[in-house]
């Protein structure tokens, strides 16, 4: 007799079978509903978490912008590690800001300037100093990324919850197996230990 395959033996529980019990049929209805849920729960968690990262990255790039600043006063650092072309060192500069007053903060600068140069650093609308926002491709990229993993938690949130219930199902018929075998013990005259 040929073994059945692997997508007929997941089926078995859909089948009319003699062996078949109620709790069988309930665990093959949870699984199916779990994994419709994982995978509707999955689609909407990226979809409302990647609009929202979008609209977060929107928002950045239209309050951040980019001023003219003055090397004040280098840090006494070492650089950071990396190429020597991208190089950084934290150094004080000084800006004006939208409101027309002189600002100054201290900021991630690439280690060969001096005192003196003129650079640009980004800043908010209360004239703080920022990281300068993601390009729009970048943006796009991040809120992929973001939706993916907010899709993946969803669904192994749904997933682990499957695997609770399917362990009390398997408890349950374990237990039922048990009852069962104790009947048939009693009724073919053999003692219960």
């Amino acid at each position: 007799m040929a073994t059945m395959g692997r997508s007929t033996a997941r089926l078995w529980r859909w089948r009319s079978n003699p062996l078949r019990r109620r709790v069988d049929v309930v665990e093959a209805w949870i699984i199916l509903a779990a994994w419709l849920c994982a995978i509707a729960g999955g689609l909407v968690a990226a979809w409302v978490t990647g609009s929202r990262a979008d609209e977060g990255y929107d928002r950045m790039r239209a309050e951040h912008r980019p001023v003219p600043a003055v090397v004040v006063k280098r840090a006494n650092s070492q650089p950071t590690t990396g190429p020597t072309s991208n190089r950084r060192v934290r150094a004080t500069v000084r800006w004006t800001g939208a409101d027309g007053h002189p600002h100054t903060g201290t900021t991630q600068v690439k280690a060969a300037v001096s005192p003196g140069d003129r650079i640009r650093v980004w800043t908010d609308s209360r004239n703080h100093l920022t990281a300068e926002p993601l390009s729009p491709s970048n943006a796009m990229f991040q809120s992929a990324m973001v939706g993916l993993t907010a899709a993946g938690g969803a669904g192994v949130v749904v997933l682990i919850g499957l695997q609770g219930l399917q362990a009390g199902l398997g408890r349950r018929r374990m237990h039922m197996w048990a009852d069962d075998w104790e009947r048939a013990d009693r009724r073919w005259g053999g003692t219960i230990v």
